[in-house]
């Protein structure tokens, strides 16, 4: 998978990919994959990216349930935010990725950056799926804007 997003000035760009059980994966920005942060101002850039000018795609790994994609983009550094993500697996060229669930106290601050609250136990998976859905058409913003792609992945 891969998505386009167009911009109409530099921004920050973080992606997040958690699935039903909690398992969380940082899908941008990634080391050594262009474009990096801050995104420069444009229509149809591409991501997760590419290197040496050859695009990559974001690979589904595992059947079932369903993948909810966190897209944060705004004009400003999200330090906070990338203090969170730094504990957060990064999806990786030529090896599978290892999941590591967000902890409780990591979605506490969390949620004070992307507008997320949380629910449930320790022992029960902590989902993000607090943001609003991605709406159809284009959108105009100012600051932060934080919205969930979910997807379907039938089990086979």
């Amino acid at each position: 998978m891969f998505f386009t997003i167009d911009v109409s000035r530099t921004v920050f760009v973080y992606v997040v990919n958690q699935d039903d059980k909690g398992e969380s994966y940082l899908l941008f920005p990634l080391p050594n994959v262009e474009p990096v942060n801050p995104v420069p101002a444009g229509t149809g850039i591409r991501l997760p990216g590419s290197i040496d000018s050859q695009h990559y795609i974001w690979v589904v790994t595992s059947p079932g349930g369903r993948d909810h994609f966190f897209v944060y983009v705004s004009p400003e550094r999200l330090t906070d935010l990338e203090q969170l993500l730094a504990a957060v697996p990064r999806a990786q060229v030529g090896r599978p990725v290892t999941s590591v669930p967000l902890s409780r106290s990591a979605l506490e601050k969390f949620r004070s950056v992307g507008g997320l609250t949380t629910s449930g136990s320790a022992k029960n998976p902590v989902t993000l799926s607090e943001l609003p859905a991605l709406p159809d058409g284009q959108q105009t913003v100012t600051g932060l804007w934080a919205r969930r792609i979910t997807f379907e992945n039938p089990a086979k």
